[in-house]
């Protein structure tokens, strides 16, 4: 990525995912199971966009020390775990 600025978070309703990808500080499968898991997606022409006051209510409502949340989205990423790691 060049040089960008860090998104600032007062009026943003949307982001893309490179956005989200940034602001979840995750990779882009993560990112996209969370945006799908959270019924965030919204398009705009051809556009994928991420509500992210959708996505805040997901997190806080089954991330909040909930540690099988964090186990099943490990499970249903499994093999990128086990290709990485070969």
């Amino acid at each position: 990525m060049k040089n960008e600025s860090p998104i600032e978070m007062n009026n943003v309703i949307l982001v893309d995912l490179k956005g989200l990808m940034k602001l979840l500080s995750c990779g882009r499968i993560a990112a996209e199971r969370v945006g799908k898991d959270s019924a965030a997606i919204v398009r705009v022409g051809r556009r994928k966009l991420y509500n992210l006051e959708k996505i805040k209510a997901y997190l806080n409502e089954n991330a909040g020390g909930n540690e099988s949340w964090v186990l099943e989205t490990l499970k249903g990423m499994w093999w990128i775990i086990k290709v990485y790691f070969q």
